[in-house]
């Protein structure tokens, strides 16, 4: 991941449209997240939360940074925050279930949360 983040901070270095401005904090997220830092990692992809797409790839790539967003968020025991980043999601149309995660995608990070959710959200029945 060093590499990685070293990388980009050379291309950023030599104005590259998008290795620091987007790439970087996404890197740097990651790196975060995988050294147990949330509220780092929630911090650095939130900062580019509306730019993931620059960096190309296909939607379950952009997914995978949101599902970050919403795993640091109920890590962080922010469950109001992860509510609303797994709406805005839903509306996207970011949340369907990936049988590449095991279920474990946004529906299946959320679902030990339902009582919870449900109880702070309106029946629209």
């Amino acid at each position: 991941m060093s590499s990685l983040i070293a990388g980009l901070e050379a291309l950023h270095a030599k104005g590259h449209p998008i290795a620091g401005t987007v790439a970087l904090p996404l890197a740097r997220g990651a790196a975060a997240y995988a050294a147990g830092d949330y509220a780092g990692a929630l911090a650095l992809i939130e900062s580019v939360d509306g730019e993931i797409h620059r960096v190309g790839g296909s939607h379950a790539q952009w997914e995978l940074f949101e599902e970050t967003m919403v795993a640091c968020q109920l890590r962080l025991g922010r469950l109001d925050d992860a509510i609303a980043s797994y709406g805005r999601a839903i509306s996207a149309g970011a949340a369907r279930a990936s049988t590449a995660m095991s279920g474990r995608g946004l529906a299946g990070m959320m679902a030990p949360f339902a009582p919870a959710i449900a109880h702070r959200t309106p029946n629209r029945s």
